[in-house]
Formats: structure tokens, C-alpha cells, sequence
């Protein structure tokens, strides 16, 4: 049996979260928080995630992740400093982030640039009017909206500095509230936010809190984080070349299945202790799959479940046309319609067997 031998793209992966944590389930005092898995990008936790907020000293790491994006224009000269130094600064204070923007292309500019980000993300509810975050009843954003800037941040090597370099003090602070904090890589602590970056059993976490008062901020974070990483992890459930599915193709001129490799090593969230006989791997076909086949065409989707639930799709494409044999759908053709049609086949049978006869006698006559 000929097979057609598919790598299939993980860029068609659908990742879906665990179930979301319920609001009692974690006693946070912030007023809106957010924890994002940077390993797929879904949000594990959320908390008045969606309530409009007046934006202070976040500005800046936003702020931040645009300058990082126009480092070009940065004038080393204007500012006296080099840019790591001075986007530190611009974090930390409202003078140094105006000191930024005037070393770049001017505060009105750089706030244009901050506008236009979040008009091409979609952020509707998002509108900046300064840099250094001053209070502004017409700075606005919502915890959502505000975390996909950021999480464009995470690809870049120096806002990863930048937190990377700022994350003592909250370690310190961590350690003196005896909170644990053996996760944390990276964070920043603002007079009204933080953003704290963590990894631990594969699993990298991004925590944003807002509004939290005094210590309850590194508290708030410590639960919420810990709370994953105590109960769940990252976890290899396909392997780079493992083929996955196998699709009967019907009246396929030269090949009569597609087989699906694995182009990549795939992850899913599962709980810490997990069952790996819980883990239920399928293939779910659209259709009964029958040539012709168009290339890139959807046939199907492999669907990983944990528990019952899903915890990874992916859609199965054809990486290649596959033509309909004439015969092997012309011989279907007349079985089936011959199987539907059971007195003409009796008929026709009866024919044929008559003409047989017929020639038999007359070449022995």
C-alpha cells in the first residue's frame, strides 16, 4: 500500500488552556490581574482583566517595548548614555522616560508610535497621551490590552534585560515576607503595578498585577504563581518525527493513505502528577477522505485529551494533490450502483451467464 508521508506545520497548533482557576479558588487582594503562559501565549488567570483603568507607571513599559522597536532613532549623543542605560531609566522614573523619548524622536512622536501599536493590535480600549505615565484621565487601557504590548516586549533581548536587571529587589522583598519566589527570572516593581517573569517545570509565566497595595502585590503574585507551578508543568506529549495519524484516502491514483509526521516537539499543561493512561490521542477526520486530494487541503484534526478534556488540536493538511484513478472509481461506481440495483444485476447476471453458454456450445457444435 503506497503512503504519502506528511510533516505536518506546527504553526497550525491549537494549544487549549486548562480550565480557568474560579475567582475563590485564589484569595488575590490586587484589583485586576493577569498570568499569561508564554509557552502558548493563553491566559491562565484572570482578574478584572477587562475593566477600563486610568494608565499610570505601566506607561513606561510600553513605552519601552516601542522604543526597543525604534532603537535606530536613538540619539546616544542627546542623551549621554547608552540606550540600555537609559531605557533602565526610563522604567524607573518619569524624567528618564521624557529623557528617552527626547533622545529618540521627541515625546509627541514617540506617543504617536505608542497609538499606532495599539491601533495595529486591535486594542480599542487603549490610548496613550504621555510617555512617563502621569496621571491622565485620558490615558486609558484595560489589563488585556495592556499585557499583549508587553508580552511583544518578551521578544526582545533587552526588555528581557530590563527585567532581568530589576528583579532583586522584589526577590528581596520576597524573601523578607518569606514568601517563595525560587521561580522568578525576571520583574519590575512599580509604584502601581508589577510584572514579574517565571520559570519552573518548563512552564514560563508572565504576572501582571495592578492596583495591589503595599506587600499584598508580592503576595498576591507569589499565590497565584505558586499556585501553578505547585500544581501543574509543561509536558512533552509529541516527539519531533513521531508520526501521529494515518488517512485512508479513497480512489487515490498513487497513493491510498496519507501518514502524518511530527515536524516538532509538542507540549501540553497537565497537572503535576498526571496519568499518562488519561492521555487519549485521536484522529477526528471532516470527512471520508476521497481523491482528488487539493494540496493543502483540511482533511482532519489530531486531538490530544487529558481527563476528557482537550489539550491540543492540530489540523492535519495535505502537503500534496493527489489525482482520482479512473478505474478504481469506475469499478465503485458499478459495484455500488449494482449493490443498490439488485434485480438489473440479477438481470444482467442472468445475461451473461445465457451469452456464456451460448459461445460454449457454439465452439463445440
Amino acid at each position: 500500500m503506497k503512503k504519502l508521508m506528511i510533516l505536518f506545520c506546527c504553526l497550525m497548533m491549537f494549544i487549549c488552556p486548562i480550565q480557568a482557576v474560579e475567582q475563590h479558588s485564589l484569595t488575590i487582594e490586587s484589583k485586576q490581574m493577569l498570568i499569561v503562559n508564554m509557552n502558548d501565549s493563553l491566559n491562565l488567570y484572570e482578574k478584572n482583566t477587562n475593566d477600563l483603568i486610568q494608565l499610570e507607571s505601566m506607561t513606561r513599559l510600553a513605552f519601552a517595548v516601542i522604543a526597543i522597536e525604534n532603537k535606530a532613532q536613538f540619539n546616544q549623543t542627546r542623551a549621554g548614555k547608552d540606550f540600555d542605560t537609559a531605557l533602565l531609566d526610563a522604567i524607573s522614573s518619569k524624567e528618564g522616560a521624557r529623557d528617552l523619548a527626547a533622545a529618540m524622536m521627541g515625546e509627541t512622536r514617540m506617543i504617536e508610535l505608542m497609538n499606532e501599536k495599539a491601533q495595529a493590535l486591535n486594542l480599542i480600549k487603549t490610548n496613550f497621551v504621555n510617555v512617563d505615565g502621569s496621571l491622565d484621565i485620558n490615558q486609558i487601557t484595560t489589563v488585556n490590552e495592556l499585557m499583549q504590548i508587553l508580552k511583544m516586549g518578551m521578544d526582545y533581548p533587552e526588555f528581557r534585560q530590563m527585567l532581568t536587571a530589576s528583579q532583586a529587589s522584589i526577590k528581596e522583598r520576597c524573601d523578607e515576607l518569606h514568601l517563595e519566589s525560587d521561580s522568578l527570572i525576571g520583574g519590575i516593581k512599580l509604584s502601581d503595578a508589577m510584572l514579574t517573569l517565571h520559570l519552573k517545570n518548563g512552564l514560563t509565566l508572565l504576572c501582571l498585577s495592578m492596583n495591589g497595595s503595599g506587600d499584598k502585590a508580592y503576595k498576591d503574585m507569589a499565590e497565584a504563581v505558586g499556585y501553578f507551578y505547585k500544581n501543574y508543568q509543561w509536558v512533552k506529549i509529541i516527539d519531533e518525527g513521531e508520526e501521529i495519524a494515518q488517512l485512508p484516502v479513497k480512489w487515490g491514483d498513487t497513493h491510498s493513505e496519507l501518514t502524518f509526521i511530527s515536524d516538532n516537539d509538542y507540549y501540553a499543561l497537565l497537572p503535576i502528577n498526571y496519568n499518562e493512561a488519561d492521555i487519549i490521542k485521536e484522529v477526528v477526520k471532516s470527512v471520508t477522505l476521497e481523491a482528488p486530494v487539493e494540496e493543502n487541503q483540511y482533511v482532519g484534526e489530531y486531538i490530544i485529551r487529558y481527563s476528557g478534556e482537550i489539550v491540543l488540536t492540530i489540523p492535519l493538511f495535505s502537503n500534496q494533490q493527489i489525482d482520482r484513478s479512473i478505474f478504481r472509481y469506475g469499478f465503485d461506481v458499478a459495484k455500488d450502483w449494482l449493490m443498490n440495483h439488485p434485480f438489473y444485476a440479477l438481470i444482467g447476471g442472468g445475461i451473461l451467464i445465457l451469452l456464456l453458454i451460448r459461445v460454449i456450445l457454439r465452439k463445440y457444435k
